[in-house]
């Protein structure tokens, strides 16, 4: 038994949904959960936690969604972690960047904390992930973080997160129409877009380009803190190795292509997208230093020989 008080408000993502009934909704909801100590990059401040620095922890979450065609583009989210922040000294001004990613998908979030004192964890979170178990796709997210720690010992914690996420070219969508633009406000996605950028580059029988990579802010004038784009394409001579960057530079940015699963049997293929930084030259304002990172994934297309062919997708991230 619990009780609860506060505010709930209502933002509507479709209609018609195709559930004829209320009582058969549940079972239209599908699940995503993964739980993992390792294949994860977990950094507390800045530094690096895992059991080879004596901070050992657990990390694991779950993304559902509507299981038709409207609802597979949005969802729910929610992470967990918990574990030991030894020879850490945390205050309320904190920051945690986690990514996970195994050969099928990928969950990356960035945690701006405002609270680690009386017992309290409070934070907000920007993420987004890839995933091509089924039609391959990537998302942005957001959400909130609570927790709480260890006030005896200050060495030992546990926090969730929880939030919306939406798929790169339903986000897009709706940044692009004012109706969408209030809907994400409401979910407190930004969705307003200051810069735009192309890159592109070649290396480990790649040739990549990410075209209209959007850039987002809660503002006009903020720091982007969310980028997307839904035209992610290039082509290979032969399958890449994995986890062998490719660097990709335009408009003052540049950044790594890993890419993580070439699939040729299945035609899919999964990336991150890491160490990207530069100026960006806004549609108002000009972003120094500006940091991003996030993952990447789609399809392929076999050339005639057989030995080399296209590939396209979406990619999207968070910035900071």
């Amino acid at each position: 038994m619990f009780e609860m008080d506060g505010t709930i408000e209502r933002v509507e993502m479709e209609n018609g949904i195709g559930i004829g009934n209320p009582k058969h909704f549940i079972e239209n909801i599908s699940q995503m959960s993964f739980h993992a100590e390792n294949n994860v990059e977990f950094k507390l401040n800045g530094i690096d936690m895992g059991a080879e620095f004596n901070r050992p922890y657990e990390y694991g979450g779950e993304y559902s969604n509507i299981d038709n065609l409207k609802g597979k583009e949005w969802g729910i989210w929610n992470t967990s972690i918990g574990g030991s922040y030894s020879s850490l000294t945390i205050t309320d001004s904190w920051s945690a960047f986690i990514e996970f990613n195994d050969s099928t998908k990928i969950f990356g979030q960035e945690i701006v904390g405002s609270k680690w004192s009386d017992n309290k964890i409070v934070g907000t979170t920007i993420g987004y992930g890839a995933d091509i178990t089924s039609t391959p796709k990537t998302w942005i997210s957001v959400g909130e973080t609570i927790g709480t720690f260890d006030a005896n010992s200050t060495t030992t914690f546990q926090m969730i997160s929880m939030g919306p996420w939406i798929e790169t070219r339903k986000f897009l969508g709706m940044a692009n129409s004012d109706a969408g633009k209030e809907a994400l406000k409401k979910l407190n996605i930004p969705c307003v877009e200051v810069g735009v950028a192309n890159l592109s580059g070649s290396g480990n029988h790649l040739t990549v380009s990410m075209n209209d990579v959007k850039f987002f802010a809660p503002n006009n004038g903020d720091r982007p803190s969310i980028w997307a784009t839904g035209n992610v394409n290039g082509t290979y001579t032969n399958p890449p190795a994995l986890n062998v960057p490719v660097t990709i530079t335009g408009n003052g940015l540049s950044a790594n292509f890993n890419v993580k699963t070439w699939d040729i049997d299945n035609k899919k293929w999964l990336s991150t997208i890491t160490n990207a930084s530069g100026t960006l030259a806004g549609h108002t304002a000009t972003y120094d230093n500006l940091k991003f990172n996030g993952a990447g994934a789609g399809t392929m297309r076999t050339g005639a020989n057989g030995n080399g062919g296209t590939f396209t997708g979406t990619a999207a991230g968070v910035a900071k």
